[in-house]
Order: C-alpha cells, then sequence, then structure tokens
C-alpha cells in the first residue's frame, strides 16, 4: 500500500469514528483528523506528481546528452 492510500485509509477510519462519536466535541475531532489525513494524501500524490515529472525531464535531458547534472 502506497502512502497516500495509508493516508486515506486513516482518513477513513477517522470519519468511521466520527459518526459513531456520541460527543459533539469528540465528533469534530475526528472530523478534523479526518481533513488533516486527506491533506497529507493530496501532498503525497502532489509530491509524487513532481518527482515524477522532474525525472521525465531529466531523462529527457540525459537522452538529448544537455550535459547538465
Amino acid at each position: 500500500m502506497d502512502v497516500a492510500a495509508e493516508h486515506r485509509a486513516r482518513a477513513a477510519q477517522d470519519r468511521a469514528r466520527a459518526a459513531a462519536a456520541v460527543l459533539p466535541n469528540v465528533r469534530a475531532l475526528h472530523l478534523r483528523a479526518a481533513e488533516t489525513w486527506d491533506e497529507m494524501a493530496r501532498q503525497t500524490d502532489y509530491g509524487s506528481k513532481c518527482a515524477a515529472t522532474n525525472k521525465a525531464a531529466k531523462d529527457a535531458d540525459d537522452a538529448r546528452g544537455s550535459g547538465r547534472s
């Protein structure tokens, strides 16, 4: 399982805990935690896309023999 998927799974767990919570402040705590896990998943996805783009650009430069390192 990749990191973003783990974050999404934790967000789902916190949403389930929020749904089961009786006290409003506990429900809000779990909903905020779920939002945090969702944001971490989005950031992980974005970082992975950036890394893939950078690798593709470097590979293209290497294929052209640009001499940059």
